[in-house]
């Protein structure tokens, strides 16, 4: 004996439904009692997606953030940029990841925080160094949000979307617009 409506949550990490996205990520479905069967039907009733590596790759957007990030750099603390070229920057921003653990799933902050003591030990005071660190995570994220879906998203959405309510995911600070 079944209630009539039981909501549950799964998460899915294969094909779903033949259609070419290899990591749905989670979906809401709600299992129902067929009439006079006493078999359940499973009713999806919503799909969320992580949009990196599922409906577009991102490290083609990632360079070219860090690349426009560190010509923010250069053209507003050509010191800066001498003393920490983006190599150096991604190294020291490793160090410091494992040196504070409590960034490990904060990317953003990581990020942040390397930028700002970059700053600081180049010559730059507290106040210039967070404000210069915010400008040039800015510079990054315009160009990180420049994002190419994958093809056949676009046609694969508008299809899901007639039958599933769709969730999309995107934790960074600037989500693409319409999509």
């Amino acid at each position: 004996h079944y209630p009539l409506r039981r909501q549950r949550q799964m998460c899915i990490r294969d094909r779903f439904n033949g259609y070419p996205f290899p990591r749905l990520y989670c979906g809401y479905f709600s299992l129902t009692p067929a009439a006079n069967s006493g078999e359940l039907i499973l009713a999806i009733k919503l799909l969320t997606f992580d949009l990196d590596h599922t409906l577009w790759h991102p490290t083609p957007a990632l360079i070219a953030a860090e690349q426009a990030m560190h010509q923010w750099i250069a053209e507003n603390s050509p010191a800066t940029a001498r003393f920490y070229p983006p190599e150096a920057i991604r190294e020291y921003r490793n160090q410091l990841a494992e040196a504070y653990p409590e960034f490990r799933d904060k990317l953003s902050e990581l990020r942040f925080e390397t930028l700002r003591r970059v700053f600081m030990q180049s010559g730059h005071n507290r106040d210039q160094a967070h404000s210069m660190a915010t400008q040039a995570f800015d510079a990054f994220y315009q160009v990180r949000s420049r994002l190419t879906l994958f093809s056949g998203v676009d046609e694969v959405m508008q299809q899901l979307k007639q039958q599933y309510h769709i969730c999309l995911l995107y934790t960074s600070p600037s989500p693409r617009d319409g999509l």
